[in-house]
């Protein structure tokens, strides 16, 4: 990453935080992880230097530092979850409702934290 990357990078929280205060509509602000992907890192000549895999808690991860930058957790998880959703149209995904998917994460009220996780109407370990 650049020096001007750098600069100019914001970590989701912010960036969502920023959003909202200046106005853009919630449903219109939509984050999604790179769960999974490469993440190269190059150095000032534009050599590989590392290669590193997205880690799929890093989407919950910014949620929380949202929240705990004063962005309601509605909000947060509507960002995350039913405007990705519609984006991609994606019907079945993102809302809790009769005939959709059952991918749903009990969290606790005081820390976020995950306590439980349903996926596919199943819950898992």
């Amino acid at each position: 990453m650049t020096s001007i990357e750098q600069e100019y990078e914001l970590k989701a929280p912010f960036r969502e935080a920023l959003l909202l205060a200046a106005g853009v509509p919630m449903d219109r602000i939509s984050f999604s992880s790179d769960a999974n992907a490469s993440l190269p890192r190059f150095d000032a000549e534009g050599r590989l230097i590392e290669m590193r895999c997205g880690q799929i808690g890093s989407l919950w991860q910014e949620l929380v530092q949202a929240c705990a930058k004063g962005v309601a957790l509605e909000t947060a998880l509507s960002v995350v979850t039913a405007n990705p959703a519609r984006a991609l149209g994606l019907a079945g995904k993102g809302n809790i409702g009769i005939g959709l998917d059952a991918d749903l994460l009990l969290i606790s009220p005081d820390t976020l934290a995950i306590t439980r996780v349903m996926s596919g109407g199943q819950w898992r370990a």
